[in-house]
């Protein structure tokens, strides 16, 4: 992991709102290097699917949807492509699979016609060589007797195979960039970690890099390289697995592991919740977006904006108290 395949620099995105442009993501930079898992996480409300989706410019831009900063792609900017050209990056460059699978997949075709049509759209090929290539994918992604599948409506599988099969449109034309977001929502626990699982081993097999999206720190912690903690439409919080478990260094993070079941030892105290919800966008405090749900606000919090600090050259925070936290899920599940 040396290269970077896509640098995101201070972007926004900004809705169309009664009450005027609403920044729904807020100056979040990061970069993703080839073949790294980097994660996404925070509750819903955070920004993170849109996050993802203003990566492959899927808001129209139509006088209610606007974006500053840069999305670095190939040596390009992704914010100053033509629809065109954009429509040409996804699904072969840059794909993206969706939380339901049901939603992403057509009813009213087959596993193999919608499979083959992708591959088709950015793939010079014949149907039967399309063909061939959806058998390959589908067996890459664990899916039995494929050439059954190929057959077979959405509606005839069951959820964990549905999205095995969004999977393998998302990787049939070999992306570069493979952005999951929370791809195990509707699923059970068991089938969740096989397709966490699934998506890192693919990763590492075929040097993709990987945006994972979730509301789960524990889910995501055996496979991502790096973390990045959203909260309001800002990285509150980015580092290695390592730092962020280790020692993590903002009161949300630090809320999100505590609130985390764990199933090793015995449960010996209440289960920690973080306090409140995720505010509206329409209603952002001034300061610290994490300001009225933080047991260590301060008058400073309230009235100004923590910068970025670089904790080490992977871990930075946004807190102006980081450095003066007590010792933090001391007797609490890790």
């Amino acid at each position: 992991m040396t290269r970077n395949v896509l640098e995101v620099k201070e972007l926004s995105t900004w809705f169309g709102t009664e009450d005027g442009q609403i920044a729904a993501v807020d100056r979040v930079s990061f970069v993703l290097k080839q073949g790294e898992v980097l994660s996404i996480v925070g509750e819903s409300g955070c920004g993170k699917s849109v996050t993802a989706q203003s990566i492959m410019r899927l808001y129209e831009e139509n006088g209610s949807v606007a974006y500053d900063g840069s999305i670095l792609y190939d040596g390009a900017d992704l914010l100053d492509h033509s629809p065109a050209r954009m429509a040409k990056l996804r699904g072969n460059d840059i794909s993206m699979i969706f939380q339901d699978p049901m939603s992403a997949l057509n009813p009213v075709f087959t596993i193999g016609t919608q499979l083959t049509e992708t591959i088709r759209a950015h793939r010079n090929v014949s149907r039967g060589e399309a063909r061939r290539r959806a058998i390959e994918v589908l067996n890459a992604v664990g899916y039995p007797d494929p050439e059954t599948g190929l057959r077979r409506y959405p509606h005839e599988l069951s959820g964990g195979m549905r999205q095995r099969v969004v999977i393998a449109i998302a990787i049939a034309c070999e992306p570069k960039i493979l952005i999951a977001d929370e791809p195990t929502t509707a699923l059970d626990v068991t089938i969740q970690a096989q397709i966490v699982e699934l998506i890192a081993t693919l990763a590492k097999d075929r040097g993709m890099a990987v945006v994972f999206i979730s509301h789960d720190l524990g889910l995501l912690a055996e496979v991502s390289h790096r973390v990045a903690v959203m909260y309001l439409g800002q990285i509150v919080e980015l580092g290695t697995v390592a730092e962020l478990f280790s020692q993590p260094a903002h009161p949300y993070t630090r809320g999100l592991m505590a609130s985390a079941l764990t199933l090793t030892g015995p449960l010996t105290h209440r289960l920690t919740t973080i306090a409140g919800t995720v505010p509206a966008i329409t209603d952002r405090p001034t300061g610290c977006v994490f300001q009225d749900r933080c047991a260590y606000t301060t008058t400073q919090c309230r009235s100004q904006e923590p910068s970025t600090t670089e904790l080490t050259g992977d871990h930075q925070v946004r807190c102006w108290n980081h450095d003066q936290l007590p010792a933090v899920l001391e007797g609490e599940p890790a």
